[in-house]
């Protein structure tokens, strides 16, 4: 097969970790800096091919962060070839720092387990990172769960996520506890760029198995109302257990 290299810039395309693949020039922009080679090759059946790259940067760069892709893309056989053609893309993104003055800045836009209510575990949790800045961050942290008497009960790692400048990142992180019973607070403390900033924020939720709770509360008002029926017979009979009936 024939394989042709693209060039392209990205950008951040919502909030899951997609890039919107473009041949426009912005502030953040690398493709054109990036020469690879060869341009265009041909492998073999069960083949494999090196292609080398290597990034020039001008000297009048701006600081920060500029990102660009290498797209490996089918070429068509030519005109003769009969059918639908379905043309076959790889991309491999390259995310580069221009040294210098570049801005650092972060907020959580939201931090939250996915319900306030959990009947059992595992808990999942919503983690959403803006960046503010004009370079990429990779934010690191722990997330502390604590119960209603403040002591600590778990503590695991956050996944990091590569946030691009001006846009925000999403990822979620789970607290593997199947019984749960109670209000618990989870506090996240999230570490990033190179001056070692962070971010916290806290959620609070309860767990409550209402269905096995659901049968207890039945049963209880179920005998409560049989001895509400039996409020008689059970007072006479503590009257005499107790010698003040004849």
């Amino acid at each position: 097969m024939k394989v042709v290299v693209q060039k392209r810039n990205f950008t951040a395309l919502g909030e899951e970790g997609a890039v919107d693949l473009t041949e426009d020039e912005t502030s953040f922009s690398l493709a054109s800096w990036i020469t690879v080679s060869p341009s265009e090759t041909e492998i073999s059946g069960k083949g494999t091919a090196i292609f080398a790259f290597s990034t020039a940067v001008p000297l009048n760069a701006e600081p920060g962060g500029h990102f660009g892709s290498i797209i490996f893309r089918l070429k068509s056989q030519g005109p003769e070839q009969s059918g639908a053609l379905v043309a076959q893309e790889l991309g491999a993104l390259i995310l580069l720092r221009v040294a210098g003055k570049a801005k650092e800045g972060a907020s959580l836009a939201s931090f939250r387990s996915t319900k306030k209510i959990w009947e059992k575990g595992p808990v999942e949790f919503e983690i959403r990172v803006e960046n503010e800045g004009n370079v990429h961050l990779k934010p690191t942290g722990v997330i502390t769960i604590t119960n209603l008497f403040g002591r600590k009960v778990a503590s695991f790692p956050v996944d990091p996520r590569n946030v691009l400048p001006g846009a925000i990142r999403k990822s979620s992180a789970t607290w593997d506890k199947k019984f749960l019973f109670g209000r618990y607070t989870a506090s996240l403390a999230l570490n990033y760029g190179s001056q070692g900033r962070v971010l916290t924020g806290a959620t609070a939720f309860i767990g409550f198995p209402y269905r096995w709770g659901g049968l207890v509360l039945l049963g209880l008002l179920i005998l409560a109302f049989f001895l509400y029926r039996a409020r008689k017979r059970i007072k006479l009979a503590l009257k005499v257990l107790f010698g003040k009936a004849r």
